[in-house]
């Protein structure tokens, strides 16, 4: 194709130079002809240029508006509050700007003397001007629930999802709603049944809106901080403000095999100890529809304080429980997910182009992981199987790309990791499945998926858990024990030893954290920087935040700003540097009682 490509663009020399032929898949000759390119230069006369891959990624909308919408009582009113907090944003309430432009008349009184056609003729003109006007300029319109009921709104609502808006669906539970609305006399009466009303309304919804975030309902104070946690970070990731970072060392993601999180709420924390991400299998659910799997995501979310989510609906052909040939329902799911805005989504390399491409220019800041397993040990690691899949996820321009073979003798092992040596242009988990993979997982840098005991299964054979492959990595040498010090004086209430010593064995670490009492600095340095040959870094306290500076080679911005020292952190050679991570304690603090996580450019005051 490449050589037919140039012969069609080449009638002439001029055609050359003006509509060069761009080839987007170099890979792909790889493993079957290596020297192609050399070929097609030297022999056959192309001339070939460097040039950089065409991105395919979402721009950054940084001030496009927020447009929430759903029924009634499904806390909008609450939620675009915090999303304004949150992103910094104007909040314009435009059922309080409708009894504005009409004299401070109420809606309810005004459906009452010119009814609900009326009302609707001028929801739509407001909400079309302040789109108009404000769409671009970072806002957050909190809707009335209805505002779906007017085709021309509708229409307002799906053009400005497609120039890059945001319009977000916010939903909870129906019978949590209808039990709220038979109860509160203030809003104007619906004159059907609510659940009709929702019936008809429920596709509006999901048609108009390219976002969507599942509300549970709030009983208790720290349920309702952990679920403004959950938004904020939400809306923070779909707008770009929050990075998802592919973590670049050693890491792992824990993989849910539940049907249903409902029940498992205090379960789900400890499961994902040690942990980057978490994977929802989402082909291990009781239920495949919008509203469960909404759900499902929100409980992770508000359990795990947002984790990143690995979303996942894995085909039977490639060991999982979903049905090979219900592409309808996989586009939901996918949908579902994007709109949901989970931080990864697994996107298996034998499905249909045209949905794997839909997923790809529909991600928005979802990072996109490549998968292909071989559950049945068909390839061995140096089968083009493999290159050919490599390079498909490069044209596909994934993410990160999950390769899953079969271990059939321990040599399947090596073949991987001469495989993993040789592919470094994309973040890769590759690992070997069954009892004589179980070096791979270990070796494995990025990501690891690994199982938890408190899960009723794994998800895959020879899956461990991470302690399991801290443990084996340890006895390999590839971790080394260290000794941690909690110093100062007094320090022998200090209850850093017993929490410190207790991550380290749930972990599986092989470090061990002391007390070393002292009010001398000089005798740090003898005994702990210059004398212990294992030392591992130190927590210092009082009276030794000041004395300690004098022997660091180095200090972070947050030491030299703060003026003090309350972590040391060995760099190798006998050289440490000084931290202070007193204003992190400080921040996550705030964070956890509802102060926002993103407050742009606003100011505070500290008094005391």
């Amino acid at each position: 194709f490449s050589l037919l490509a140039g012969m069609v663009n080449s009638q002439n020399e001029r055609d050359e130079v003006a509509n060069p032929v761009r080839i987007l898949e170099r890979h792909c000759t790889g493993k079957t002809w290596p020297g192609w390119w050399d070929v097609l230069h030297s022999e056959l006369g192309a001339k070939l240029d460097g040039a950089e891959p065409l991105e395919c990624t979402s721009k950054k909308n940084s001030k496009k508006s927020v447009v929430i919408i759903g029924m009634r009582a499904a806390g909008k009113t609450t939620i675009s509050k915090w999303c304004a907090s949150a992103l910094g944003y104007k909040l314009v309430d435009l059922d309080e700007l409708f009894e504005q432009q009409h004299n401070n008349q109420s809606v309810k009184q005004f459906v009452v003397e010119n009814g609900w056609e009326k009302f609707r003729e001028e929801e739509t003109r407001i909400f079309k001007e302040v789109i108009q006007n404000y769409g671009d300029d970072g806002y957050v319109f909190s809707t009335g629930g209805g505002i779906v009921e007017s085709a021309e709104s509708r229409k307002a609502l799906k053009d400005f999802a497609s120039s890059g808006g945001y319009v977000l669906h916010l939903h909870r539970d129906i019978e949590e709603t209808i039990v709220f609305l038979q109860s509160d006399p203030s809003r104007p009466a619906y004159v059907e049944e609510i659940r009709e009303v929702w019936n008809r309304r429920e596709g509006w919804y999901k048609e108009c809106s390219n976002f969507s975030f599942f509300a549970p309902h709030c009983s208790a104070e720290a349920e309702f901080q952990a679920l403004r946690r959950s938004f904020s970070k939400y809306i923070a990731t779909i707008t770009g403000v929050r990075e998802i970072e592919i973590p670049s060392g050693r890491s792992a993601f824990v993989c849910l095999t539940f049907d249903d999180l409902t029940e498992q709420t205090e379960n789900l924390t400890p499961i994902c100890y040690g942990c980057e991400a978490v994977e929802v299998r989402v082909d291990h659910l009781a239920n495949y529809s919008a509203d469960f799997v909404s759900k499902q995501l929100s409980i992770l979310r508000k359990a795990t304080d947002s984790i990143p989510i690995i979303f996942t609906v894995r085909t039977m052909k490639q060991g999982g429980n979903f049905p090979d040939e219900e592409f309808k329902t996989l586009r939901e799911l996918y949908d579902i997910a994007l709109k949901n805005g989970v931080e990864f989504l697994d996107l298996e390399l034998t499905l249909p182009t045209d949905i794997q491409y839909e997923v790809i220019n529909k991600r928005g800041n979802t990072k996109i992981i490549g998968s292909h397993h071989d559950f049945q040990g068909l390839y061995s690691w140096d089968d083009a199987e493999w290159e050919n899949r490599f390079n498909q996820a490069l044209t596909l321009d994934v993410d990160v790309v999950k390769f899953v073979g079969t271990a059939v003798n321990f040599e399947d092992n090596l073949r991987l990791e001469h495989f993993r040596d040789t592919h470094k242009n994309k973040p890769l988990i590759a690992v070997n499945m069954t009892s004589k993979g179980s070096i791979s997982r270990v070796l494995n840098n990025v990501l690891t998926p690994v199982t938890s005991d408190l899960l009723p299964n794994s998800a895959a054979p020879g899956q461990l858990t991470v302690a399991q492959i801290n443990k084996m990595y340890t006895s390999m040498g590839g971790i080394e024990p260290k000794e941690l010090f909690v110093v100062g004086k007094p320090i022998g209430h200090s209850r850093s030893p017993i929490l410190h010593n207790t991550g380290y064995e749930i972990l599986g670490l092989p470090h061990k954290f002391d007390k070393f009492e002292t009010g001398s600095a000089q005798l740090v340095k003898e005994k702990l920087l210059d004398g212990n040959k294992n030392f591992g870094g130190a927590a210092v306290t009082i009276p030794l935040k000041l004395d300690i500076m004098q022997y660091m080679d180095e200090l972070t911005d947050a030491a030299k700003v703060i003026g003090a020292v309350n972590t040391v952190i060995p760099l190798g050679n006998k050289k440490f540097k000084g931290d202070n991570t007193d204003w992190l304690g400080i921040r996550n603090a705030l964070i956890n009682n509802g102060v926002p996580e993103y407050v742009g450019h606003t100011a505070g005051l500290v008094i005391g």
